[in-house]
């Protein structure tokens, strides 16, 4: 399956789409679509365009949908490629290798089985990895990213934004903003942004850095952790992490810090 938008249409080509309608708000209908889907029906209120794509490959471009228009995108098990519109999106993804885009609105973007690839773009989104090896990304806004039971590769973004890491290794990078991180279990690295972080290592052998002048928290979990900091959490830092290094935020080798047991 093939969409893309034309002006304030989806149109598709050589669909091979389960199901597809449009949902639309008051006295207008469920209508089921087989060609192209216009994106106006009453101004009054929202509508919301549901499409399943069974296990054929899908390509859905939305970028250009109005606010208004929201997508409810629910793959097979093919490798995906799917980019959200305006809208506040759903796009849920399955057991193959997808690679899924939110737009500017608050969306729910959920990578599935698969290695995937996932990223919120603008709005305050909700971002979910599953049980592949993942790519997960916030961008802009006060996003939620969640990971699965595999290794996941995090990137906060911008805003105030929180993490949860899986049951595997987790690589996760906050970034502007005051954020909050969760490593859970296994032995993940945990870098702090450019805010006053929250970190909890969790479960594992982790390592932790948080050297960017900022006033960051950082606990320590079970195993063997090892937390880089600046002087500010370098007290706190020692109560719950087995090794301390500290480091002012010039520090550039590693290896010339202090280490405090």
């Amino acid at each position: 399956m093939t969409a893309f938008t034309d002006g304030h249409e989806l149109v598709l080509v050589d669909s091979t789409a389960t199901s597809l309608d449009r949902a639309l708000p008051d006295e207008c209908v469920v209508e089921p679509v087989d060609a192209g889907i216009g994106a106006r029906c009453d101004a009054r209120g929202p509508q919301l365009l549901r499409i399943s794509t069974g296990d054929a490959p899908a390509q859905i471009a939305a970028a250009d949908l109005p606010r208004r228009v929201a997508l409810d995108v629910r793959l097979g098990d093919a490798e995906n490629v799917v980019e959200g519109g305006a809208g506040d999106d759903r796009i849920i993804g399955g057991a193959g290798r997808d690679t899924l885009y939110g737009g500017p609105g608050d969306d729910l973007v959920v990578g599935g089985d698969g290695n995937d690839y996932v990223r919120g773009n603008g709005g305050d989104d909700d971002v979910r990895g599953g049980e592949g090896l993942n790519f997960i990304f916030g961008d802009g806004g006060n996003d939620v990213l969640r990971g699965g039971s595999s290794f996941e590769f995090f990137t906060a973004g911008r805003g105030d934004d929180v993490v949860y890491g899986g049951d595997g290794g987790d690589d996760i990078g906050l970034g502007a903003g005051d954020d909050i991180a969760y490593g859970g279990d296994g032995d993940d690295e945990i870098r702090g942004g450019s805010g006053a972080d929250r970190i909890f290592a969790g479960a594992g052998d982790d390592l932790v850095r948080a050297r960017d002048g900022e006033g960051d928290e950082i606990r320590c979990g079970a195993g063997t952790d090892v937390a880089r900091v600046d002087a500010a959490e370098l007290d706190e830092a020692r109560r719950s992490c087995e090794k301390v290094r500290q480091a002012d935020v010039s520090a550039v080798d590693p290896a010339d810090q202090d280490t405090v047991d």
